[in-house]
């Protein structure tokens, strides 16, 4: 089907998404762009005591947030993309996503001990 040939209401909706999907691509552009300047190279890592950049290890809690962010929103937009509507997240979902926010937070609240286990002595 043409352009010319859609009714009046079908041709604004047709160039009303043409024009929304070059701003969308405008902005992913200008996102990756500046993304690539980003250091991420401690994105899962805890940071070490002294300060050092690129010296500390790796966290669990901050690692399960960061996967599970990543395919939960994944899953949504894939699903609505399929529906053709936005999904309603269900309620498990929801609590799994606060399950995983709340280890990473009770992982930065509990100090961290060294060999012996404990906290460090006075």
């Amino acid at each position: 089907m043409k352009l010319s040939e859609l009714t009046v209401p079908q041709a604004y909706s047709a160039v009303g998404f043409v024009v929304m999907m070059a701003i969308l691509a405008a902005f992913a552009w200008i996102l990756l762009t500046k993304l690539r300047r980003v250091d991420l190279s401690d994105l899962v890592c805890e940071a070490p005591p002294d300060g050092v950049k690129g010296a500390g290890k790796a966290s669990l809690s901050r690692f399960q947030f960061l996967l599970f962010t990543f395919l939960i929103a994944g899953l949504f937009v894939v699903l609505s993309l399929e529906s053709g509507t936005l999904i309603e997240i269900p309620n498990g979902v929801v609590g799994l996503m606060g399950v995983s926010g709340l280890s990473y937070v009770v992982s930065k609240a509990v100090p961290s001990g060294g060999a012996g286990g404990g906290g460090p002595t006075p």
